[in-house]
């Protein structure tokens, strides 16, 4: 007869061999132990987005009135660079364009049809910002890139 010690070690031994990784769908992977650490392949956000809805303007932007040149909401992309004294609407998530540092909250703008003032230029669309100035400062209400989940940030620990 073995002894139980022995029979165990036995055992034990042939039962040690690690598996190796195996990948299952998410719902699958419940009770499952994680075979290696996870690491994101993307910063989250992976452009810089407006943390409110708002209006986008190069950073320094004066309170006064400015050509709206597009809407941005989140999920879509800009199309138009902006430049000084003009702006484009984004909604909360939306990404900020090319060329703008910050993002006035809409609640401090005013719709402006001042087409006539312009020359008679239709189907334009105009904003009256009216911000304290300090609140265009580059950053002013922006999401930067990877604020959320960094490039390279391990998300899950194995185990």
């Amino acid at each position: 007869m073995t002894p139980v010690k022995v029979a165990l070690d036995r055992v034990l031994r042939e039962c040690s061999a690690t598996l190796g990784p195996e990948e299952v769908l998410l719902k699958q992977a419940v009770g499952r132990y994680l075979y290696e650490d996870v690491f994101s392949v993307k910063a989250m956000p992976s452009c810089r987005t407006s943390v409110m809805d708002g209006y986008a303007v190069v950073a320094g932007q004066l309170p006064g009135e400015l050509e709206v040149t597009e809407r941005i909401f989140a999920g879509h992309k800009w199309s138009k660079k902006l430049v000084a004294g003009t702006c484009a609407y984004v909604a909360t998530g939306g990404p900020i364009p090319l060329g703008a540092g910050a993002v006035v909250k809409v609640e401090d703008s005013q719709a402006s049809s001042s087409s006539s003032k312009r020359g008679g230029a239709k189907g334009k669309e105009f904003v009256l910002l009216k911000h304290k100035p300090q609140e265009a400062q580059e950053g002013s209400f922006v999401r930067a890139i990877g604020s959320d989940i960094k490039l390279g940030q391990k998300l899950l620990k194995k185990g």
